[in-house]
């Protein structure tokens, strides 16, 4: 597992955030409520206890699964936690049955509690590993936050290359 906290959120996060202004701006609602009232009656649909599930309708990854808290700041979540935690087992489980056994998620709050355009939500996506010899190399910054990983600086490569060639 992994946590990650920024004091602003990652591209994918901030495209939703900014998003979810403007639909209700637009539309006068909730973007967060209008995928639930959408996906309530879809193929899509999973289960809703508290957490709505869903195949998302526009994977990011494999098998993508995701979960629309009604929240949006981590501050409100508490209350949620131990449903949260039944859920996930729940995707998992699900999950295994599929045959997948590796899987990417995150959880996405939002800084500013008691935000009406936002609703936190969970994401799931499959690991997909094409050699069963090895371990897949999906990593969860670059699938589910749209934002690569870099420890390396580009400006380090070029004096560790002259200094090591063969």
């Amino acid at each position: 597992m992994q946590a990650l906290s920024d004091r602003r959120p990652s591209p994918l996060a901030k495209l939703y955030i900014d998003a979810s202004r403007q639909y209700r701006r637009k539309h006068g609602k909730s973007y967060w409520q209008a995928i639930q009232e959408q996906e309530q009656d879809s193929e899509r649909y999973l289960f809703n206890d508290e957490i709505f599930w869903h195949a998302h309708a526009v994977p990011i990854g494999e098998r993508e699964v995701r979960g629309i808290l009604p929240v949006a700041g981590i501050e409100e979540a508490g209350s949620y936690i131990d449903q949260l935690a039944r859920d996930l087992l729940s995707v998992i489980s699900f999950y295994r049955k599929l045959g997948t056994y590796s899987f990417n998620m995150s959880i996405f709050f939002e800084k500013k509690r008691n935000n009406r355009n936002y609703s936190a939500f969970c994401s799931f996506i499959s690991r997909i590993n094409p050699n069963p010899n090895s371990t897949s190399d999906s990593a969860f910054m670059e699938r589910l936050h749209l934002e690569p990983v870099i420890l390396t600086l580009p400006e380090d490569l070029g004096p560790y290359y002259r200094g090591n060639r063969l």
